[in-house]
C-alpha cells in the first residue's frame, strides 16, 4: 500500500516537473523571438534614422566653369575696362547626391557704388533671381551681359548661393541682383535695321549710293551683303586701337594734304579741299579706335568684316615668276589642300592677328575663304583665273567658291585673311572703273585675296586702287596695302550703337 502511493506521488511530481520545464522552456523561446524582433526593429529604425541623417549632413557640391578668360573662378571677380562690354558665360553642374538650387548674384568691389551708365543684367531670363533646380549631374548656363560705358574701370563679383531643391535662399544686403536683360544677335540686329532689298543691282555698273543690304547665296546658304554709300555697317570690337598711322596712302596726314594740293583731280575731287575733308575722313591715328565695316552675313550666320583702314603694307608673294604664287599657299600636297607655303601676305595677316586680335580670339569665327584658282581660259602663255571671266568679261560675280585642280590657291578655312574681288563687285565696285562713293573705297591701294591672271612669267593677284579702281598687279608689288577681314561669330551679340561711324555697333567678347 505505501508503495502504491509512494508511486502515485512521485509520477505527479513528474507530471508537475515537466509542465514546470515546459512552461519555462516556452517562456524562454517566447523571450529569444522576442529579443529577435526587437533587435531587427531597433537595427531597421536605425538604418531609417541613419538615412535621413546622410541625407541632412551630405554636403552641396556645385561646380563653377566659364570660357572667360579674365574671370577669376576662385574669387568670382571680373573687371571692365572703361568704354568695353562683356558676355560671362557660367555654366554650373550639379555634383551633389540630391537636387540643388542657386541664386546667382553681384557684389560691388570698385567703385562701391554702380555708375549710371553700367548695364549689367541676364541673357534670357524669366526672373531676376535665378532660382534654379538642378538634377544630379545636370548644367545650368547663365549669359551675363556687362557694359560699362563710364570713364573708369570697375570691378565685380559675380557669385552665387546654393541650397536644397526644397528650401529658400535668402540674399544678405549686400548681394545684389540681375535684372532681365533682352539682348539680339548683332546679325538679328544688322537685319532689324536694313530691310532686305528684293531687286537685283547691275553689276555692269558702280554702286554711288546707299543701296542697302541684298540677299544672294554662297557655299553655306543664304548671305546678305551690303552694296553702296552705306554709313550704318560699321562695328566696334572691345577696345581695339590702330596701331599705325594710315592717311590715304601716306603714314602721316601733311603728305597726304600735300598730295591732296598738287593731284586732287585724280582723286575725283573738284578742289585740295575736298580732298583733304575726304583724307580726315577715311584715315586714322594710331591709337584711334579701330573700326570694322560689315561686308555681309555670310550663310553659316558669322559675319564678315573688312578693317575700315589698312593696317601696313606688303608683297602679296615675295616670288612672282610662276603661276603658283597668286596661290594663298603653295606647293600643297594636292587640290584644295592647304598644306604648303604660305604667301607673304598671309604670314603677314596672322602675325597681325596674334599680336592685335588674340583678346578677341573667342569672338571671332574660323569660317572660308576662297583664293579661286580655278583657270576660266588660256591664251599662249596667258591664264586668266575663273573671277577674271566672271568680273572682267561677263559682270557676274558669286560668292560660291569654284573648286580647282591646281595645288596652289583653293577653299581655307581661316581665322583672317583677305576680300575676294566678287566681295568687291557686290559691294559696289567694278573692274577698271572709279567709284569715290561707296564703302569700300579708301583712297589708297589694297590686295584682295584673288587670283587674277598669269602675263609671261608674271603672277597677278586682283587689288583695289586708291580710287577703287578694280584691277590687277604683279604679287611682287611692295607698296599695296593689307586690308584685314575677319568673321564675327553668328552668336555674337550687340550691346549698343546705331551702325554709323560715330555710333558703331559695339560688340562684346562671348
Amino acid at each position: 500500500m505505501n508503495n502504491m502511493l509512494s508511486k502515485i506521488k512521485y509520477e505527479l511530481f513528474r507530471q508537475r516537473h515537466v509542465r514546470e520545464i515546459f512552461l519555462l522552456y516556452l517562456i524562454v523561446l517566447s523571450l529569444f523571438f522576442f529579443m529577435i524582433y526587437t533587435s531587427l526593429a531597433i537595427f531597421e529604425k536605425e538604418e531609417e534614422i541613419n538615412n535621413v541623417a546622410t541625407i541632412k549632413t551630405e554636403p552641396l557640391a556645385v561646380s563653377l566653369t566659364t570660357t572667360s578668360t579674365d574671370y577669376n573662378t576662385s574669387t568670382g571677380e571680373i573687371t571692365i575696362e572703361a568704354g568695353s562690354s562683356k558676355v560671362l558665360k557660367l555654366t554650373f553642374t550639379n555634383n551633389s547626391l540630391t537636387d540643388v538650387k542657386y541664386k546667382l548674384y553681384y557684389q560691388l568691389i570698385n567703385p562701391t557704388t554702380l555708375p549710371a551708365d553700367v548695364t549689367l543684367g541676364v541673357v534670357g531670363e524669366d526672373n531676376a533671381i535665378l532660382e534654379k533646380v538642378g538634377s544630379v549631374n545636370v548644367t545650368n548656363s547663365n549669359n551675363i551681359v556687362i557694359y560699362n560705358d563710364s570713364e573708369n574701370d570697375i570691378t565685380i563679383k559675380v557669385w552665387y548661393d546654393i541650397g536644397y531643391g526644397h528650401n529658400d535662399i535668402e540674399l544678405s544686403s549686400d548681394k545684389l541682383v540681375f535684372d532681365k536683360i533682352d539682348v539680339l544677335k548683332l546679325a538679328d540686329k544688322i537685319l532689324e535695321d536694313n530691310p532686305v532689298n528684293t531687286n537685283k543691282p547691275d553689276f555692269n555698273t558702280t554702286a554711288t549710293t546707299d543701296e542697302g543690304i541684298f540677299r544672294d547665296v554662297d557655299d553655306d546658304g543664304d548671305t546678305y551683303y551690303f552694296r553702296g554709300a552705306v554709313e550704318d555697317n560699321y562695328v566696334k570690337i572691345g577696345d581695339l586701337k590702330w596701331s599705325n598711322t594710315r592717311y590715304m596712302d601716306y603714314d602721316n596726314i601733311d603728305d597726304a594734304n600735300l598730295e591732296c594740293d598738287s593731284s586732287y583731280s585724280s582723286y575725283g575731287f573738284s578742289s585740295a579741299e575736298e580732298c583733304k575733308e575726304e583724307v580726315l575722313i577715311r584715315g586714322h591715328e594710331a591709337g584711334e579706335d579701330m573700326l570694322w565695316r560689315i561686308v555681309r552675313i555670310n550663310g553659316d550666320g558669322t559675319i564678315r568684316l573688312i578693317a575700315d583702314g589698312l593696317v601696313g603694307t606688303s608683297r602679296f608673294n615675295s616670288s612672282y615668276n610662276n603661276e603658283k604664287y597668286v596661290g594663298y599657299t603653295y606647293d600643297n600636297s594636292a587640290p584644295n589642300v592647304q598644306d604648303g607655303t604660305n604667301s607673304t601676305i598671309k604670314t603677314y595677316l596672322e602675325s597681325w592677328y596674334a599680336t592685335n586680335l588674340s583678346e578677341y580670339d573667342n569672338l571671332i569665327a574660323s569660317t572660308r575663304y576662297c583664293n579661286d584658282t580655278s583657270a576660266s581660259s588660256t591664251s599662249g602663255s596667258i591664264i586668266y583665273y575663273g573671277a577674271y571671266e566672271r568680273l572682267v568679261t561677263d559682270k557676274t560675280p558669286q560668292f560660291t567658291c569654284p573648286n580647282t585642280e591646281k595645288t596652289y590657291g583653293g577653299e581655307y578655312d581661316l581665322k583672317i585673311g583677305l576680300l575676294m574681288a566678287d566681295e568687291v563687285a557686290f559691294a559696289g565696285g567694278k573692274v577698271y572703273t572709279s567709284n569715290y562713293d561707296y564703302y569700300l573705297q579708301k583712297m589708297d591701294y589694297y590686295w584682295l585675296g584673288t587670283p587674277y591672271r598669269i602675263f609671261g612669267d608674271n603672277a597677278y593677284e586682283f587689288f583695289v586702287r586708291n580710287d577703287s579702281y578694280l584691277s590687277g598687279d604683279y604679287v611682287y608689288r611692295s607698296d599695296h596695302g593689307v586690308a584685314p577681314v575677319i568673321n564675327l561669330r553668328s552668336d555674337v551679340l550687340y550691346f549698343k550703337g546705331e551702325g554709323t561711324k560715330d555710333s558703331p555697333y559695339v560688340v562684346g567678347i562671348n
